[in-house]
């Protein structure tokens, strides 16, 4: 049985391999193609597109952050301890840069 495990792992390790190596060929094929800044806009791109296709409830993820910069009309704001001392501190070091 720990021969079928070591088998399992040595395939995984060989097909992490081809995967890693298509995904750098691919890479270099777009710096070759694009150029660099082009390369980096696409793969900035591809990340944020994998980031926000992973969420998994992407609207009240979104509506939640939203509601934070621009509440609701009528609706009060609430901060938490934590919130006000990171505005306390920030205030502090603003007043002794300014001194």
């Amino acid at each position: 049985m720990q021969d079928k495990e070591q088998v399992t792992l040595e395939g995984l390790k060989c097909s992490k391999c081809y995967l890693m190596a298509a995904v750098f060929f691919v890479f270099g094929l777009l710096l070759v193609t694009l150029g660099f800044w082009k390369t980096l806009v696409v793969l900035l791109l591809t990340a944020a597109g994998a980031f926000l296709g992973s969420r998994k409830d992407l609207r009240s993820d979104i509506s939640t952050h939203v509601n934070r910069v621009f509440p609701p009309k009528g609706q009060k704001v609430t901060y938490s301890a934590e919130e006000i001392e990171k505005i306390k501190k920030a205030l502090e070091q603003k007043n002794k840069a300014e001194e």
